[in-house]
């Protein structure tokens, strides 16, 4: 019984000395640092004055051409694009007295993507076309 007690007050001692070594590491990150300068008061400007830096937009420009249904261009500016019905009208008209729109401003990776879907969206069924270029 002895032997028992005293393994478990050894080992109760070692894991009470491993904590405590360990204490004012858990204090020191768990506590909010006056000093940390990414600590910020709820009346400091500073922060919210600044400029957000933003990728430079892409647009994904839809091509005009006679057999590609009016309805498949509107289903790709609402579902894929993201637009209303107003705006995906918006867009239809200006394509088809342009013979090109731009149907959204998007980061490169993002245009891409959209680019892509678009083209698998249309791949076989319709001759559409859509492209992406620099906005700058």
């Amino acid at each position: 019984m002895r032997r028992i007690l005293a393994l478990v007050t050894r080992l109760v001692s070692t894991r009470m000395e491993r904590l405590r070594a360990c204490l004012p590491l858990l204090v020191r990150y768990n506590s909010v640092m006056p000093e940390d300068p990414t600590q910020r008061a709820e009346d400091d400007l500073e922060f919210t004055d600044m400029p957000t830096a933003r990728a430079p937009d892409w647009e994904l420009v839809f091509h005009d051409d006679p057999e590609t249904p009016t309805d498949f261009v509107m289903y790709l500016l609402e579902h894929l694009c993201g637009h209303s019905e107003e705006q995906a009208r918006s867009i239809v008209q200006e394509l088809n007295t342009r013979g090109l729109a731009v149907a959204a401003a998007l980061p490169e990776r993002m245009a891409r993507a959209k680019l892509s879907q678009i083209e698998d969206a249309a791949k076989g069924k319709y001759p559409f076309k859509a492209t992406i270029q620099s906005a700058e």
